[in-house]
């Protein structure tokens, strides 16, 4: 399914949405993972699974379709006020997704090569890692770490929790981090749901190209790695991730 079908296929579905007892919102670090979070959690509720990553445009999406659906944005600590304003203080389950930083890099590098640039992929991971701004510590930071400081009840989705076996991830903790989602959205983990969703989850969105764990460790050279964890080992420490 090409990405304007997928988008076309998520607008019907909105059209056919019916309100929920809370608003989903999702927010997240870029191009780590938040097409799977929210398919997992329209699986989980039965609801269309989407929404706009630029923040100023959300109130057109729910203007457009009228609905409480899954919401999803890349927003700054500073789009508080605005989320808060868009959900009119009505109840909200928030969510917030993370991953690796170093497949980060290699997730949003073949991105820009694809949709921005005509580098390769090995001249634009040493952009990321060598360049002189420090935006992988400011993509954390604004999308994570401050966010989380101002949303200290927000439900961390990690992507390699998530993923599942088909991902190089573990079955067993997808199952466990698919159980707490359900828990926080007050949905029964019923075997027959929770089948349902592992069955549909991987694979088959608008931004999904491989879905892998580690593959920092295949693209990544081994200057590379070495000036990433000179630079960045103590952002890894802090999300919790191996510097191995």
């Amino acid at each position: 399914m090409n990405f304007l079908n997928f988008r076309l296929v998520l607008f019907f579905m909105f059209s056919l949405a019916k309100d929920l007892p809370y608003y989903v919102y999702i927010n997240s670090v870029p191009k780590c993972g938040t097409h799977l979070a929210m398919k997992a959690i329209g699986l989980i509720l039965d609801k269309p699974f989407g929404g706009n990553y630029n923040i100023d445009l959300l109130s057109e999406c729910k203007r457009k379709y009228d609905k409480n659906f899954i919401y999803a944005a890349h927003g700054s600590y500073e789009d508080i006020v605005k989320v808060d304003n868009f959900f009119e203080n009505k109840p909200r389950k928030n969510f917030l997704v993370i991953r690796d930083p170093r497949d980060f890099i290699v997730s949003y590098s073949y991105w820009m090569k694809k949709h921005q640039l005509a580098l390769e992929i090995n001249k634009l991971i040493d952009e990321w890692i060598g360049g002189a701004t420090s935006s992988i510590h400011d993509h954390y930071r604004l999308f994570y770490f401050d966010w989380l400081a101002n949303n200290p009840k927000a439900f961390v989705i990690k992507f390699e929790d998530l993923i599942g076996s088909q991902g190089g991830g573990s079955d067993k903790k997808q199952l466990e981090t698919l159980i707490r989602m359900m828990k926080y959205l007050e949905v029964k983990p019923t075997n027959k749901l929770l089948k349902h969703v592992k069955d549909n989850l991987f694979g088959d969105t608008g931004t999904f190209r491989e879905g892998k764990i580690g593959a920092w460790k295949r693209e990544f050279s081994d200057e590379q790695k070495v000036l990433f964890h000179e630079k960045y080992s103590d952002l890894l420490n802090k999300l919790g991730y191996s510097i191995d």
